[in-house]
């Protein structure tokens, strides 16, 4: 895959609709980071979490078909694309079960960090105690050193495990460009979908990713004014393109598969 090739052709097609790139860009930015901005100011977050269920992700979900077909309807349509009768249920439905997934592979890594940081405290508090007395004993720098063994165990296999929930984001990537090539695909089936069309694809997709790096840092230095006005509309025209691109290399009709 020729990941330069993607971004020349996503930079083409911003210059010819420029505005409308960057009005379907914000509304995508705003629909995936607005309601975690409403759960942290007002402090109501199962209102916000809601908010972002049931109004954010179809909102999001209508900018991707957009991106992905490029804009082969008005930007009008956006809204009413979004929650039209037909797809809502579907595309709430495919969102929740793709973040439930992501953050059950997550677990395993919560955990494993919470016994470091239970077994760093337990150790330093008890070698604090004997500390206090005159002299430390032998039973206490074992138990000490275990636990400190113990800690160092747990934050590798934290780390390890951290690869978990990213492989899964990896591989859930394509969701909302399978759910609009696929409008008879429930939830399992445009899961899998995605993970079928990831396999061999997860690396390309990361270095993808990676290589934004600058427009990322770019980004935050003019206080989100590059991102705005374009790198917003360049990546997302870019991620459409691997999605096509990616179509094109497996050249095999969708397997619809309907478990996990």
């Amino acid at each position: 895959m020729d990941t330069t090739k993607l971004k020349a052709e996503a930079k083409v097609f911003l210059s010819k609709t420029y505005w409308p790139c960057v009005g379907i860009a914000v509304l995508i930015s705003i629909a995936e980071g607005g309601y975690t901005l409403l759960m942290q100011e007002s402090g109501v977050g199962l209102f916000g979490f809601l908010i972002g269920i049931f109004l954010m992700n179809p909102i999001a979900q209508a900018g991707y078909e957009w991106f992905l077909w490029n804009g082969a309807y008005p930007v009008m349509d956006i809204i009413k694309r979004a929650f039209s009768s037909r797809n809502y249920t579907r595309i709430v439905g495919t969102y929740v079960m793709k973040n439930v997934l992501i953050f059950l592979w997550a677990i395993p890594s919560m955990i494993a960090f919470g016994v470091m940081a239970y077994t760093a405290f337990a150790s330093s508090a008890m070698y604090m105690a004997y500390g206090m007395m005159d002299t430390v004993s032998i039973l206490s720098t074992i138990l000490a050193g275990i636990g400190s063994i113990i800690g160092l165990l747990s934050l590798l296999i934290a780390i390890v495990l951290l690869f978990m929930p990213v492989i899964k984001t990896l591989e859930y990537a394509l969701v909302p460009y399978v759910l609009a090539d696929h409008p008879d695909y429930n939830w399992s089936a445009t899961l899998q979908e995605s993970k079928r069309l990831m396999k061999g694809y997860k690396a390309k997709l990361f270095w993808l990713e990676l290589s934004f790096i600058g427009w990322i840092f770019l980004t935050l230095i003019t206080f989100g004014l590059v991102g705005i006005f374009y790198f917003g509309p360049y990546y997302q025209l870019t991620l459409a393109g691997f999605y096509k691109q990616v179509l094109v290399e497996h050249n095999s009709q969708p397997e619809v598969v309907t478990t996990l």
